[in-house]
């Protein structure tokens, strides 16, 4: 079975990313970087517009550099209070922060992304991403940072109004945590479907199955998740190839689980992802 630590690190990943084009493909790290330089570059040149300064900090979040991308969404909001994707933004780069800063700073930056997707959903209550993410805080939190699955049901009318195929996904998460797997995977599968971009709920499926350990299961619809077209905020090869060694190493392939692990580990930009997944590789 995962370790806790890596369940804590499937919660933070069960979120939904941000999206700057829609139609746009998942664009490796090492892209990221070019455009985090092209864009520092010109900031020292001149100042940078809206859509540039949340590109940058898009970037920084991406590549880790979660402080930097904190400073970037400040000066970003204290120009534009209202810019929806930028609060959004920031709920995941609070969110992200919680693996990263001491003990006594976790339950703050746990809160504070709460209050970033609130904020999204004052300025706009129709808005899918923010109302899923309350739902995923709600229902994954610990209650000591605020986690509550009564408050998480009671999202799911909002949901099903807004978007019924997220619901969908929202429902078969709430009963997995319930305790109804076989329910819970009949309506995560569903929304494998119905939900037009395949890959958030291919995702969130193969979480599922890793965290009931049918590890067979998740192999295949990781498998499944990397041949469908993605977003370039949704979760890149090398955590997927680092779920995929947990499945194998939960099958007892352990030559299989080290290959898929130093390829995730080599695709890895963020520091502190890969020394957790150097660690591991060690520990074998």
């Amino acid at each position: 079975m995962p370790s806790l630590r890596i369940l804590c690190c499937l919660v933070i990943f069960s979120m939904p990313w941000p999206a700057i084009a829609n139609s746009q493909e998942v664009i490796p790290d090492q892209d990221f970087l070019i455009l985090k330089n092209q864009l520092e570059k010109q900031a020292v040149a001149s100042s940078l517009n809206t859509q540039q300064q949340y590109q940058l900090a898009v970037s920084y979040w991406r590549l880790g550099a979660f402080d930097d991308a904190r400073s970037s969404l400040k000066k970003l909001l204290k120009q534009k209070p209202d810019h929806i994707e930028a609060h959004y933004l920031s709920g995941l780069v609070f969110l992200s922060l919680v693996g990263e800063v001491n003990i006594f700073r976790k339950l703050g930056m746990a809160k504070r992304s709460l209050e970033s997707w609130n904020t999204v959903l004052t300025l706009n209550e129709q808005h899918v991403n923010a109302l899923y993410a309350v739902f995923s805080f709600y229902l994954n939190a610990p209650g000591i940072a605020g986690g509550d699955l009564e408050l998480a049901e009671k999202l799911l009318a909002d949901l099903k109004t807004i978007n019924y195929p997220y619901y969908q996904m929202a429902s078969g998460l709430l009963l997995a945590k319930q305790g109804n797997s076989e329910a819970a995977e009949k309506l995560l599968v569903e929304a494998s479907t119905t939900i037009a971009h395949r890959a958030t709920p291919l995702f969130q499926l193969a979480q599922f199955y890793l965290q009931q350990e049918q590890f067979i299961k998740a192999s295949a619809t990781l498998e499944k998740y990397l041949h469908q077209p993605r977003y370039w905020s949704d979760p890149s090869r090398n955590f997927i190839f680092f779920l995929m060694h947990l499945a194998e190493k939960g099958q007892g392939n352990s030559q299989a689980a080290k290959s898929l692990l130093q390829q995730a580990i080599d695709l890895t930009a963020q520091p502190a992802a890969k020394a957790r997944m150097t660690k591991a590789l060690d520990e074998f």
